[in-house]
């Protein structure tokens, strides 16, 4: 079992699936440290909606933190 498939049922996934369903929605997350961000958006990603991402970060290096995390969790 998979990471992601371990944390797709968690509340936090749950509740930002909902509140994605309208098209076009958009939401804010602060306050996740670590790979925490990339296991929530890989999880989205990957059980919920397929479709393009777009993730914000604040500088350039937490930007491949960020790519790197994705891309160990997405294959």
């Amino acid at each position: 079992m998979s990471l992601t498939e371990r944390y797709k049922n968690t509340k936090l996934v749950t509740l930002l699936s909902q509140k994605l369903q309208p098209s076009m929605a958009r939401i804010h997350i602060s306050g996740l440290v670590g790979s925490l961000p990339a296991l929530v958006g890989a999880t989205m990603a990957e059980y919920y909606f397929r479709t393009n991402h777009l993730f914000l970060v604040s500088n350039r290096e937490d930007a491949f933190y960020l790519l790197n995390d994705l891309e160990n969790l997405l294959g």
